[in-house]
């Protein structure tokens, strides 16, 4: 097919592959971008954004806050029922990640 073709178009046609590639490496930046912001904001804390959450709230059970956080809080700072008592949890995926970066 390639014989075939006259070489400005066959210009054109590359030049088009080009830009589509590029358009192709923005949008996988992004989606890499927002890939890794929805990874932190499903890990860290939502009142310090420091530290991993790893307290569970108790009656609610919302799972948002870091052991230090926790302690500062009366009340979830999602529904704001009184806190009765927090569950400390270790997630799996954050364990894994911990265990990965010390090898």
């Amino acid at each position: 097919m390639v014989k075939e073709m006259p070489k400005k178009v066959l210009v054109r046609e590359v030049q088009r592959l080009q830009l589509a590639l590029g358009e192709q490496t923005k949008m996988s930046k992004l989606s890499q971008q927002q890939c890794d912001k929805l990874k932190n904001e499903r890990i860290l804390c939502r009142i310090c954004f420091d530290r991993d959450i790893c307290i569970v709230l108790l009656p609610c059970r919302h799972y948002v806050l870091c052991e230090t956080c926790s302690g500062k809080c009366r009340s979830c700072p999602i529904c704001r029922l009184s806190i009765g008592s927090r569950l400390p949890v270790c997630d799996a995926v954050s364990w894994a990640d911990s265990i990965c970066n010390t090898v």
